[in-house]
């Protein structure tokens, strides 16, 4: 009996896990993966404080999908405005 490899690879592609795991990275964590707080099937959310920002200017971000810099958003850092609050 011969077997086609087409829909062994279907099932392979259904049972993998699905990658959705969004992480911030910034200034604020010295750029390293903190994973965002999921609140509804679309919507993640982090709470972090910008004091400066480092060698390669002010404060900033970006927000990384996978926590490996395989994609990230936006394509340029997100520069952070300080609020002063006194």
């Amino acid at each position: 009996m011969k077997i086609s490899p087409l829909p062994l690879l279907g099932v392979l592609f259904l049972c993998s896990p699905a990658m959705t795991d969004w992480h911030f990275r910034g200034t604020a964590n010295q750029w390293s993966s903190t994973p965002l707080q999921k609140v509804s099937a679309d919507e993640y959310q982090t709470c972090q404080s910008f004091q400066n920002g480092d060698a390669g200017g002010a404060p900033r971000f970006k927000i990384d999908r996978f926590g490996d810099w395989s994609e990230s958003y936006p394509g340029s850092d997100y520069q952070v405005t300080p609020i002063r609050v006194t």
